[in-house]
């Protein structure tokens, strides 16, 4: 075979390649591209004497001619097989479709329509999904040319139901989408981009199921309109009686068949079951919440308004904002667990407005987070613990220390640590070295063990010293972390029993508040059904699924001495040293310190 099968009908060039014709074309000959994709097909001079494909290549039809080897099948990263609704018949799809045409004697009917713009074609599309109770559900992939966009719509019930969960729950009662097999019917529409005229080829013919309503999804128009009646906070009960009267003529369609779990997953989907807007003004909507909340409650401490000023705080400026919220709940945790562990947390530009929200937190007897205090201000303002973290801006510790005592372990939040470092990456000059020395970054942050971290420290930072691509960031790194490992090290604060938080940011200030009270609220519930119910909280299921990896373990393996165990990995050459961590949880009631 010659090795240059391609030439050019308008020159003497030849390629080895159709690809490399078609550019050729396209750059010396832009006239006689239609012709060279007309061509394409007489081009296929290998074929399969068992199927009679044909292939461009004579090493596509060796790779293809595997399929029919007996025992031998083709590497699932390349092949796409599909299987015969009917029987157990695989192959692609030209091939599964001729076998139940020909193996199973069925007519496959198919009827070619144009029409004049492509809303001509939806309109028909939804009439004829309407009609014949089955859904046309778009490829993943689509091709097209310089005169023509093609797309490919399928039966949504053909091919293989993949489960993404974790495969806890039941199947629906009248099972998958999905049957598992190849249906042959599929639209295939040819856009004219000249025009924009259309041409739709439908294959009609359904096999391997049954087209009814019960396998059918509610089409978006239809999730739109229940989704304008249900934002007019129509009740879903009036909603359903319309549905369901609309029924008259016998012909049940997919809306028929509407639900209350449908109209709470539209409600959900188009986030229209918060409360939290009052006014489209958005401070005259959390004005009055706040004052609902003070009727309601004491759980407002304190509030001021822009643009206002309080005669018992004269150094809070007019321009200053400030909002403190207090649940009768969390003043009793805050009082139950206060004097062991308290988390204080700036999260920034958690609105449009740039407000801060400070968040104050314990650790409760579940070894949980429990948010205790809210401060929503302009303003950074500021409880005697143990253990003291907060972010990287020195103000909270600083005004903590003036007030409180000094706690026995200030540590700083992770999270903050690594959005520090991530910015401060710009001081290395490549790409590559910064993704490097991240990932270096979070290796040494995560160590457990306090030898293997100062180690793994040092020599991190004698690499980034010596390299003059990451030598800025050395002196960054030293000035900032060196000499203050205890801080923000995970080996320095085994037995703490806490971690950082994060909060999306949203961008009105009534959304914000509603969720941070939801927060509140669930938590409340979680802690209820825990102390009631028995509800396995995720502390405990790290330690369960802890404790039956040390069942495991080879009793060989663990070597007592002072003060704990040695333990030899059984992976690895490492050792591990594991210690009794003694904690006391006191319960002292301090006093709340309110604005």
């Amino acid at each position: 075979m010659d090795s240059k099968q391609f030439p050019c009908s308008s020159c003497e060039s030849a390629f080895s390649n159709f690809s490399n014709l078609k550019r050729h074309v396209l750059k010396l000959h832009p006239n006689e591209v239609n012709l060279v994709n007309n061509s394409k097909s007489l081009n296929n001079n290998f074929v399969c004497d068992v199927c009679y494909k044909k292939f461009m290549y004579k090493s596509s039809l060796k790779f293809h001619k595997k399929s029919h080897e007996q025992g031998e099948s083709l590497p699932k990263t390349i092949t796409n097989n599909q299987k015969c609704p009917l029987c157990d018949f695989t192959g692609d799809k030209t091939r599964v479709i001729t076998h139940v045409t020909e193996g199973h004697d069925i007519t496959i009917v198919k009827e070619t329509i144009r029409f004049d713009t492509i809303e001509q074609f939806e309109s028909w599309k939804n009439d004829f999904e309407r009609n014949s109770k089955a859904r046309f559900v778009k490829e993943y992939s689509k091709s097209s040319t310089n005169a023509y966009k093609n797309i490919s719509f399928v039966c949504h019930r053909s091919g293989k139901y993949i489960s993404e969960s974790k495969g806890l729950r039941h199947l629906k009662t009248q099972g998958s989408n999905k049957i598992g097999a190849l249906c042959p019917a599929n639209i295939k529409l040819q856009i004219n981009k000249g025009d924009g005229t259309c041409k739709a080829l439908v294959t009609k013919t359904h096999v391997g199921h049954v087209c009814d309503v019960g396998h059918l999804s509610l089409t978006p128009e239809e999730r739109k309109q229940l989704g304008i009646q249900i934002a007019s906070k129509i009740p879903f009960d009036d909603i359903l009686d319309q549905v369901r009267d609309s029924l008259t003529d016998g012909n049940l369609q997919r809306i028929n068949l509407l639900t209350k779990k449908d109209l709470y997953n539209i409600e959900n989907s188009f986030n229209l079951n918060s409360s939290g807007v009052r006014h489209t003004n958005d401070a005259v909507s959390v004005e009055s919440w706040v004052n609902e909340m003070q009727e309601k409650s004491d759980a407002i401490l304190f509030h001021k308004m822009q643009d206002s000023l309080v005669q018992e705080w004269p150094e809070l400026k007019s321009e200053d904002y400030m909002l403190a919220i207090m649940t009768d709940a969390q003043c009793e945790m805050l009082k139950l667990y206060g004097s062991d562990v308290i988390c204080i947390d700036g999260t920034h530009g958690c609105n449009n407005y740039d407000y801060e929200l400070i968040t104050l937190m314990v650790v409760d007897d579940m070894r949980q987070g429990f948010p205790c205090a809210f401060l929503i201000t302009t303003r950074v303002g500021t409880i005697n613990v143990d253990v003291f973290m907060s972010d990287m801006a020195e103000q909270f510790a600083n005004a903590w220390l003036e007030v409180m005592n000094s706690p026995k372990l200030r540590l700083y939040c992770t999270w903050h640590v690594d959005q520090a470092w991530r910015k401060n990456l710009h001081k290395i000059k490549t790409k590559e070295k910064q993704v490097t020395v991240y990932k270096q970054l979070r290796t040494v942050l995560q160590e457990t063990d306090v030898l293997a971290f100062d180690k793994m420290l040092e020599a991190l930072y004698v690499s980034l010293y010596e390299d003059k691509d990451t030598n800025d960031f050395a002196e960054y790194f030293k000035i900032y972390y060196m000499k203050n490992p205890t801080l923000w090290a995970y080996c320095h604060r085994i037995g703490a029993g806490i971690n950082t938080n994060m909060v999306k940011k949203i961008k009105r200030l009534d959304k914000a508040i509603q969720k941070i009270m939801q927060l509140v609220r669930d938590k409340c519930f979680d802690r209820l059904l825990i102390l009631n119910k028995g509800k396995i909280t995720h502390k405990l299921k790290l330690i369960r699924a802890r404790h039956k990896n040390s069942i495991s373990l080879n009793a060989d393996l663990i070597i007592a001495c002072e003060n704990g165990w040695n333990i030899s990995s059984s992976t690895t050459s490492e050792i591990y040293f594991v210690q009794k961590n003694y904690r006391q949880h006191l319960r002292l009631s301090i006093n709340l310190f309110r604005l």
